[in-house]
């Protein structure tokens, strides 16, 4: 069986609606940006298979806060959603967290999960320098 109904929500008979669609995801964007600064969005406990390692505050670039900064900017710019307040703060906080608490069990320089995705939405957001991301990646390769 390719669905259970047990895990799936059931459909509901609403009209699609562009302007509904975009209120939604300025309201998840709005709730996004509105996270305090020293609680980096969690992970769902559903997004991490068992036996893994589950890093409640995660930073990387696929599935933490440095992914969520760079989508909530992509909103803001794109799609006139709320800009995310302090975003170089936050950048800088985002790295400095993925420092002490990476999500492999070491410091890893892959651009998904390790240091490189991180230091570079910080050079892209934040106050980053470019030099430092190039050195990194370079090192990294």
């Amino acid at each position: 069986m390719l669905v259970l109904d047990s895990e799936h929500e059931p459909l509901h008979s609403v009209e699609w609606s562009v302007d509904a669609a975009r209120d939604g995801v300025a309201e998840i964007a709005a709730e996004a940006c509105a996270v305090g600064a020293n609680d980096p969005w969690r992970m769902h406990p559903d997004d991490v298979a068992d036996g893994e390692r589950n890093p409640a505050r995660a930073s990387c670039l696929y599935f933490g806060a440095a992914g969520v900064l760079l989508a909530l900017d992509w909103l803001a710019r794109h799609a006139g959603t709320t800009s995310m307040p302090n975003s170089a703060e936050r950048t800088r906080e985002v790295r400095e967290l993925h420092a002490r608490e990476p999500e492999l069990a070491a410091s890893h320089p892959s651009w998904f999960v390790g240091s490189s995705g991180v230091e570079a939405v910080d050079w892209l957001l934040g106050e980053g320098d470019v030099a430092t991301v190039a050195d990194h990646l370079t090192r990294a390769i």
